[in-house]
């Protein structure tokens, strides 16, 4: 409880002071010219990165995930900085290439970040990088079995060691598929008040349940901290939000999301628990697809979906808590499931 508090405090004060410089430096949200036009009216002075304040708040609560960790009872410091390692590199590298986005729109003065090949081979180069320390760490075992098993039956065992050697190259695969996938979805998510923020608790509070009742601690501090920062932000960010986190917060939450799900051996459940994410992200596939073969025709008034339910004259308030409601019941069917 100290852990989470601490980092609630720090967010919220760190919030707070950034609210401030915010408004001072006019560091406001570069709105969609095609987003709803209420956006345009309502939303153009409130200030963006607000994930920075998420980051610091985690990064000064490291000391104490530390301090706390067992390892740190039994061995030198350093091996639970390694235990952490996967989990603090996903979200601040995933956070820092936000950040670079975000601050490409601001001097830009319009909603264009960095352009989308770059953005990609950032996401690209964080999964592999992620898929390494996993890997040191021994994290990935199950998924490399898994997957030899399959090659294994698939071409037989005349060719053990290059099937091994596709397996490894297949799970880095997975790793860097699931970071982008990840920091993707949960960034196409954010476009209305409190909602990738508030959809990504319960995530977080399955993660938090696995990593106690595996006894992985690391993940379980992490979580906890993470759940802190967020409880923190979504006091600014509830409708009407006062700030946004931008690409910062979200793109940091997805790859903490990303590692999470390889921490505590879930990864095939984070489509679940992260079912809404899925759908924002499968709304956009949707109609671009349909829009590119039908010459210009629409499924939805406009994507990601929570922008179709807007235009279709449901409140913005009304669709973030029913995203929420979902998303948690996602979350407790995941749980049954998986036990």
């Amino acid at each position: 409880m100290i852990l989470f508090l601490l980092t609630f405090s720090l967010c919220f004060i760190f919030t707070q002071l950034w609210l401030v410089i915010s408004h001072h430096y006019l560091l406001y949200q570069k709105i969609r010219e095609e987003g709803p036009k209420e956006h345009l009216e309502k939303k153009s002075t409130v200030p963006t990165m607000g994930g920075i304040a998420v980051m610091l708040s985690i990064l000064l609560a490291v000391p104490t995930m530390i301090r706390w960790h067992p390892a740190s009872q039994k061995s030198h410091l350093s091996l639970s900085i390694i235990h952490l390692l996967p989990l603090l590199f996903a979200f601040f590298a995933s956070g820092l290439l936000g950040l670079a986005d975000d601050l490409m729109k601001f001097f830009r003065g319009k909603n264009l970040g960095l352009k989308g090949r770059y953005k990609i081979a950032g996401e690209c180069l964080i999964g592999a990088v992620l898929w390494y320390l996993l890997f040191k760490e021994h994290l990935l075992n199950s998924y490399n079995s898994m997957i030899l098993k399959c090659l294994i039956f698939i071409f037989g065992k005349t060719h053990a060691e290059i099937l091994v050697g596709l397996s490894v190259f297949l799970v880095m695969l997975l790793v860097v598929v699931v970071v982008f996938a990840t920091t993707s979805a949960v960034n196409f998510t954010d476009g209305l008040d409190g909602l990738a923020c508030g959809v990504s608790i319960f995530p977080l509070l399955y993660f938090l349940y696995l990593g106690f009742i595996q006894h992985q601690l690391s993940a379980y501090h992490f979580t906890l901290s993470l759940l802190g920062a967020c409880a923190a932000f979504l006091w600014f960010n509830s409708y009407p939000a006062k700030i946004f986190m931008g690409d910062s917060g979200s793109q940091a939450l997805g790859g903490a999301l990303a590692a999470l799900a390889f921490q505590v051996q879930r990864v095939f459940w984070l489509p679940v628990v992260g079912g809404v994410f899925v759908i924002e992200t499968a709304s956009i596939i949707i109609q671009v697809t349909y829009f590119k073969l039908t010459g210009g025709k629409r499924i939805f008034k406009m994507s990601p979906l929570h922008h179709h339910f807007e235009l279709s004259g449901i409140h913005e308030n009304q669709i973030t808590i029913r995203f929420w409601i979902l998303s948690m019941l996602l979350c407790l069917i995941a749980t049954a499931a998986g036990h």
